[in-house]
C-alpha cells in the first residue's frame, strides 16, 4: 500500500521473471512515480497457479493457503511472500524551479518606480520569489513531497552554502550571485557565513490553505524572500549585471536536471547553478548642498542621491524613491551660536536622483 498519509497515492506497476523451479525465485522492476514507502504484509504476492496440477482433483495440498507448515501431510497450495517487508524511501526524480521574480528595493512598497529605476543599493533589500516542484521522471509532480505529511527533505531553514565555497551543500538552496558572469572577470558573492550576501525568508505558512509560501504543499513550494548583498569597508562596485542563481539539493541528494544548469556562479568552468534573475546593484549614499538664507524666511537645502561609479560618487539619476523622514533629519548650532534651532523639516521626495529640505523660520529678529 501506499505510505500512511500519502495525498496523492499512484499506481505501482511491477514486472517480474518466471520463478526459478530449483530455487523459487523471481526478479523484477517496479516503478512507482510518487514519493514514500512501501509496506507488503506477508501473502502480499501470491502465485496460486504453481501448484495447479496437484489441486486438481488431487488433493495434494490444502486450496487457498500460503502455509508452509506440514498439516495432515499438507502444505498450502499457493506460494506467498513469507514475511512482511518494506520499500524504499522513493525519492523524487529532479526539482524544476519557475515564477521566478525579482523586486528591487523591495521594503519601499509604496513606490511604484522602484522596479522601473532598475537598482537597489548594497544594504536594502532585493525581493525575490520562485517556484519550486518535485518531479518524478516523466515530469509530473510527487504531490506526496510535502511537509506536512512529513516526506519533503529539503527544508525552508538553509539559503546559502554553509561554507560559502561549496557548491552544492546538502539540504540547502545554496544561492550565490556574481556580477558579469559572461565576461570572465566576474565578481563572485558567494553565500554562507561571513559573507556579504544574505538572505531572509518571508513568511513560513503554517498551513497549505490559501496562498502558503516556504512550506511544502503537495510536490510545490512558493518561496518568497529577501536578498541582500551587504556594504563593504570602503565603496565598490558598481555591480551593473548582478546576477543570482541556485541550486537546490535535498537530504537525499535530489538536485536540479543538468539540463537546467546554465549559471556558472563559482567561476569553475562549467554550470553548477540555474540563473534566477538580474539587477543592478549600487554603493550609494546621500549628499547634501550648502544652504543660506534670512532667518526671516523659510531655508531650502537640496540632496542629492549618489553613486560610486568606480572612481567618484556621482549623481543617481536614476533614483525616484528614496524618501527621507522628517524625523530622521536633525539640525544643530555651530560652537557659540546662540540662534534657535531649526525644526523638522518638510521633506520632497528624491526624483531623478535630487530631492530638497525645506526649514521654516526660526523667525527671529
Amino acid at each position: 500500500m501506499a505510505s500512511s498519509g500519502a495525498i496523492s497515492p499512484a499506481p505501482l506497476s511491477c514486472a517480474f521473471s518466471t520463478a526459478d523451479t530449483s530455487s523459487g525465485t523471481a526478479s523484477g522492476t517496479c516503478q512507482y512515480r510518487e514519493v514514500g514507502y512501501f509496506s507488503l504484509p506477508v501473502d502480499a504476492l501470491i502465485d496460486n497457479t504453481f501448484t495447479t496440477v496437484d489441486q486438481n482433483g488431487r488433493d495434494d495440498c490444502i486450496v487457498n493457503s500460503t502455509s508452509n507448515t506440514l498439516s495432515n501431510g499438507k502444505y498450502g497450495c499457493n506460494i506467498g511472500t513469507p514475511s512482511a517487508t518494506s520499500w524504499g524511501r522513493f525519492i523524487p526524480d529532479h526539482f524544476e524551479l519557475s515564477a521566478v521574480a525579482l523586486d528591487n528595493r523591495s521594503e519601499l512598497t509604496t513606490c511604484s518606480n522602484r522596479n522601473l529605476d532598475g537598482f537597489t543599493y548594497m544594504g536594502e533589500p532585493i525581493g525575490l520569489g520562485f517556484s519550486i516542484a518535485a518531479k518524478a521522471v516523466g515530469g509530473s509532480t510527487t504531490e506526496n513531497y510535502d511537509f506536512g505529511r512529513g516526506y519533503s527533505r529539503l527544508t525552508m531553514g538553509n539559503w546559502l552554502a554553509a561554507t560559502g565555497a561549496t557548491p552544492l551543500d546538502s539540504n540547502n538552496f545554496n544561492l550565490w550571485a556574481l556580477d558579469n558572469p559572461a565576461t570572465g572577470s566576474a565578481t563572485v558573492f558567494p553565500g554562507g557565513g561571513g559573507t556579504r550576501l544574505g538572505f531572509t525568508p518571508g513568511t513560513v505558512s503554517t498551513a497549505c490553505s490559501g496562498s502558503p509560501t516556504n512550506r511544502w504543499c503537495a510536490g510545490v513550494a512558493t518561496i518568497a524572500g529577501n536578498l541582500v548583498l551587504n556594504r563593504a569597508a570602503t565603496a565598490d562596485g558598481p555591480y551593473a549585471s548582478f546576477t543570482i542563481g541556485a541550486v537546490p539539493r535535498d537530504q537525499d541528494g535530489v538536485s536540479l536536471a543538468a539540463t537546467a544548469l546554465n549559471l556558472d556562479a563559482d567561476q569553475s568552468g562549467s554550470n553548477e547553478r540555474a540563473k534566477l534573475a538580474t539587477t543592478a546593484v549600487r554603493f550609494g549614499w546621500l549628499q547634501l548642498t550648502t544652504g543660506y538664507g534670512s532667518e526671516l524666511l523659510p531655508l531650502s537645502v537640496g540632496m542629492e542621491a549618489r553613486f560610486w561609479n568606480g572612481l567618484a560618487f556621482v549623481l543617481n539619476a536614476q533614483d525616484n524613491c528614496t524618501a527621507i523622514q522628517p524625523a530622521n533629519v536633525a539640525s544643530a548650532r555651530v560652537a557659540g551660536d546662540t540662534s534657535a534651532t531649526l525644526g523638522a523639516p518638510t521633506v520632497t521626495q528624491i526624483a531623478s536622483g535630487k530631492g530638497r529640505l525645506r526649514f521654516a523660520s526660526p523667525g527671529l529678529r
